[in-house]
């Protein structure tokens, strides 16, 4: 367990050392308004990276994965739109398997897709049905220590509310599952409303602008988190199936600035108006600690703090729940489940003004290999 106060002092009363923070700068941009059609980008739903450095990046709207090598120079484009062999449907977040096979996730064709990337040319290698019935639900893909697919969604049966991990066997057999319960409404900002209309009832879930949020990150080798972004607590579950709790109590989230509360004001009126309801919560002081969580390549933790300013900063973890690492990067860059990290350099996704996305590497300084 990792566990110190705002001071910086372990609970033995000594200060803590924390690792330097590492500053990341943008080196590569891919994408803009005009340009060929390889570099025009409308919804990118993922990137991976290989181990030469080239970038795979789904596009969400034309079913394509466009391979971009380590300068950035576009090489090829495979897949498209359609439901037969080596076609995809509306697909996400891809991943690697043990193999270095590239799989990409399908929302419209409810399946997972492999393709063989090793030769001159992508090949279509394998397809695995969605083993739930979720179909929209984004997770990034991955893989536990055996090798099997971690397929992540809603109940088979129904019953509770919770995400699933499903591994899945290499012929479609589900033998094993994790369950991921979702917490209490309150707990998370969120707040539902029941209504009436001609299509019969309906359900609406509204959210508290700059509320706490449920995070959950999949990692490689079966690794995933869990933490509720009000709190700097974080639960690490490691491949062997122990859980490493990371803990950094008194941890406080940055003041809402006067362009985010009026912001904020802003989205609870149009939920009061659109639902002709009140809302059972106001706008908070300040942020939640924690913004996001994502695992990197090689297994370490990314715990994404909320900050002021134009950089994010990020706390890395390995197995044991030790920090060593600590990342900033340029706040534009976006990672999550969209983007890919590892030692030294992490890929994510940016959005201008115009709404017009683009992939972003970023470069960190040596970290002397931890």
């Amino acid at each position: 367990m990792s566990c110190a106060g705002p001071d910086g002092r372990s609970g033995g009363g000594t200060a803590e050392t924390l690792p330097p923070i590492r500053s990341g700068e943008i080196d590569l941009e891919i994408g803009g308004v005009t340009g060929s059609d390889p570099y025009l980008f409308s919804t990118i739903s993922g990137v991976a990276v290989d181990p030469a450095g080239r970038i795979y990046a789904v596009d969400y709207q034309t079913d394509e994965i466009r391979v971009f090598d380590a300068a950035g120079e576009f090489l090829r484009v495979f897949g498209g739109s359609g439901e037969g062999p080596g076609e995809i449907g509306r697909a996400c977040c891809p991943g690697w398997d043990a193999e270095g096979r590239l799989w990409v996730r399908e929302v419209t064709n409810r399946r997972y897709s492999a393709f063989d990337v090793s030769g001159p040319e992508p090949e279509f290698a394998h397809s695995q049905p969605v083993s739930h019935p979720g179909a929209g639900l984004w997770a990034r893909t991955t893989f536990d220590i055996a090798g099997r697919l971690v397929d992540v969604g809603p109940p088979r049966g129904g019953g509770i509310d919770a995400r699933v991990r499903y591994h899945v066997t290499a012929d479609g057999v589900v033998d094993s599952s994790e369950v991921i319960p979702s917490p209490p409404n309150e707990e998370i900002g969120m707040h539902t409303v029941e209504r009436s209309g001609p299509d019969g009832p309906s359900i609406w879930f509204v959210y508290q602008p700059f509320g706490p949020r449920h995070l959950i990150a999949h990692g490689p080798a079966g690794r995933w988190a869990t933490s509720i972004s009000s709190e700097y607590r974080v639960d690490l579950h490691r491949p062997d199936g122990t859980v490493v709790e990371i803990l950094r109590p008194g941890e406080r989230g940055p003041e809402l600035t006067a362009e985010e509360r009026a912001r904020g004001e802003e989205a609870m009126e149009a939920d009061r108006e659109r639902l002709s309801a009140s809302l059972p919560y106001g706008l908070p002081d300040r942020k939640p600690p924690l913004q996001e969580l994502f695992f990197d390549d090689t297994g370490r933790l990314w715990v994404e703090r909320n900050v002021i300013g134009d950089r994010r900063l990020a706390d890395v973890y390995d197995d044991g729940g030790a920090m060593v690492a600590r990342y900033e990067w340029p706040a534009r860059v976006r990672v999550g489940i969209w983007g890919w990290a590892s030692r030294g350099m992490l890929v994510g996704i940016t959005r201008d003004s115009l709404d017009v996305e683009r992939i972003a590497r970023v470069r960190f300084p040596s970290d002397g290999g931890r």
